[in-house]
This record gives C-alpha cells, structure tokens and sequence, in this order.
C-alpha cells in the first residue's frame, strides 16, 4: 500500500520523540529538584552560621570585658568611681545593641548597663548564678537569668571570671541578650526550613530552643537530646546522629560541638516532610508522563483508525481473477458470465488493476513485417 511507509515513519517519530520527551522531562525534573535542594541547603547553612556568629557576639563581647586591663585596675583600686563602670559599661550597650554587666566579689555589688547597682546577697533576686560559679570554680557559665528579677523579661547571660586578685577571685563580668531576639530567630529558621534547632551548655541545660518552654530546662528530658562529653568532639563535624519516633512520625537528630559557644546545637529534621517532597515530584512527574501518555495513546489510536480505512479502502479497490476462464483456442479472446467474448487484455483489465501496453514479439515482428529488421 502506498501509505505503509508513511504511516510507519509516523509511528516511529512518535514513539521517538515520546521516548525523548520523557527522558528530558525526567532530568530535568531530577536535575531542577537537585539544584532547588542545593540552593535550599546552602540558604541553610548561611542562616545558621548566621545565627549562631549572632550567638557569638555576646561570648566575645563577655570574653574582651574579662581581658580589660583598665577595668581589673578599678577593681583593683576599690571601685571607688562607679561612673567609670557605668560610663564603660553603657559604651558597650549601645556598641554592641546588648545589656553588659560586672559583679564584683571584692564588694559584692553587682553594676548593670542601664546604670542601676544591686548589692550581692544570697537572697537578692538573680543571684545565684554569682554563688554557684564561685562555690564550683567555674570561670565560663551561659545560662538563662532575669534582668533584675523580671520574670517577663528572660535573658541570655554569658558570664566570664575576671583575673584572681592576690589568689582570690575578684568577679565576673559578661553580656547579657534578651532571649526574645533569638527564640525569634530559630522560629524564623524552623518555618524556613521545617527544622527544629536546640542549643545545650556543658551543664546539659537547654539555652535557646525552637520550642520557647524547653528553654533552661534539662536537655535530658527530651527525645532528641544525646548525651555525651564535649571533650571528646570535634568542631565543624557532625559528632552522633540518630533517628527516633515522635507523635507518629520519624524524625532525625543531628548533634554538633560548638567550641566557640561551649553548646550543643540539635538540629531536629522531620523525615516524612523530606520524604513527601520526594513524593510530590513522584506525583508530579506521573502526572505529567500519564498526560504525555495519553496523548499519544489518543494519537496512535488515530493513525491506527486511518490505517485500517486507507487499508479497506485498498482492499476494496482490488480485483482478482479467480476460476475456470473459458478462452478462445485461436483468438485468445475470453468468455465472460453473460457470454460476450472479450479482447484479452480488456477482460484482465477489467477485472484488475493491471494495465497493457502494447509492442511486438520477434517472431511476429518477422512474420508480418519481414522486411523490417526489428530485432537484431
């Protein structure tokens, strides 16, 4: 049939470009999901070194106050000028957008950015941080405190032993951060990014926390906590890993030192919500091949329609001879079924589709044209 080849080359340009546009849509839809959780992951990891150079500040900020030579002097002289403290500590209040402090041990009186003195007792309100520091030794403590007192105004303290003097440790001096700034801040990160953040002092206290009322409680109540000892971790890395079930879903912790910090940082990822993008594109990309299927379903069934009518069309068209045909033993003209006698080549022509054109054999050519050297 004349259209056989061109229905075939159809077929096969479908099915190659199906083949092709399958393939295609594939990478691309691979390699759009990789580059998106690429960029995502990078976002990631600039907003927590972001966050966590902000968490620094205060730490280096208490650190450069206990190395102040002019201030060790002061105190050292008695502390007779109050105004140099407050004078220096409202220099780094407003540099540095935070509260400061210094907590003297030679006079117990504990002086605050905002200008205001309170005495050190054991029963003076926000305190006790002072008495357990000196009982324990301890010259580095972060914990959460109360500026004067304030329960509704919790803050983050770093506290840093300053110099001994003659054997005797002369105070503490540090930066304090309302905790409000950066509870605000991981909220922010776990809606960006569907992850919970916790961070964990050596005393395995939690100091800032996605969820806001697991802050200074115990790190040990929780399922994400993972104990184990600072001194043996190593910054930059992730130290232990685990994967546990919480409310019905399965949820992956990471834990990392934070030397700088002297914190654990958890970093709680939902693996179900990882899981439901993959998901999502698996729906996706079925939609979309289920739709491209269809389509060429639709348009194979249409050239397969127009094959089989071009077919019976053909078919249709074809005339055979088929019997017993009763031909003249001399004339070779042929009997049809009404009798009539018929050309030979008429006959055939009329019952198929073949044609006649007309020439001369050698030996015709020489009987009736003998003078004529036809064939040679």
């Amino acid at each position: 049939m004349k259209n056989l080849k061109l229905y075939g080359v159809t077929i096969f340009i479908v099915i190659t470009v199906s083949i092709i546009l399958t393939a295609t849509t594939t990478y691309f839809s691979v390699n759009t999901y990789s580059e998106d959780q690429s960029r995502i992951d990078i976002r990631r990891s600039r907003d927590l070194n972001r966050l966590q150079g902000k968490l620094l500040t205060p730490v280096t900020i208490s650190h450069m106050m206990s190395a102040n030579a002019f201030l060790l002097d002061w105190i050292k002289s008695g502390e007779h000028d109050p105004g140099f403290a407050f004078a220096y500590l409202a220099n780094i209040s407003e540099k540095f957008d935070l509260s400061a402090f210094i907590a003297s041990n030679l006079t117990s009186n504990y002086y605050f950015s905002d200008g205001s003195i309170l005495e050190i007792t054991p029963t003076a309100p926000d305190t006790g941080w002072f008495y357990f520091l000196l009982e324990n030794k301890i010259s580095t403590l972060t914990d959460v405190g109360y500026h004067h007192g304030d329960p509704a105004r919790p803050f983050l303290y770093i506290d840093i032993k300053l110099p001994d003097i003659d054997g005797e440790i002369s105070g503490y001096v540090g930066a304090a951060v309302e905790l409000s700034r950066f509870l605000k801040l991981l909220s922010e990160f776990r809606d960006t990014y569907g992850q919970a953040l916790h961070f964990v002092n050596k005393e395995g206290m939690v100091i800032l926390s996605s969820t806001a009322q697991w802050v200074n409680t115990p790190a040990s109540e929780y399922d994400w906590f993972i104990p184990g000892k600072p001194e043996t971790e190593q910054p930059g890395r992730i130290d232990e890993n685990k994967i546990y079930e919480s409310n019905g879903r399965q949820l992956s912790v990471n834990k990392n030192w934070l030397p700088d910090l002297g914190w654990h940082s958890y970093i709680v990822s939902d693996l179900e919500r990882d899981q439901s993008e993959l998901l999502i594109l698996v729906i996706k990309n079925f939609a979309l091949y289920s739709l491209l299927l269809l389509c060429i379903t639709m348009l194979m069934f249409y050239l397969v329609k127009r094959f089989k009518e071009d077919l019976d069309d053909a078919f249709a068209q074809i005339k055979t001879l088929r019997g017993i045909l009763p031909i003249c033993s001399s004339c070779k003209k042929i009997r049809d079924d009404r009798g009539y006698w018929n050309q030979l080549e008429g006959y055939i022509g009329a019952h198929s589709q073949a044609d006649f054109s007309h020439g001369i054999c050698p030996d015709c050519a020489k009987r009736l044209y003998p003078e004529i050297e036809i064939y040679k």
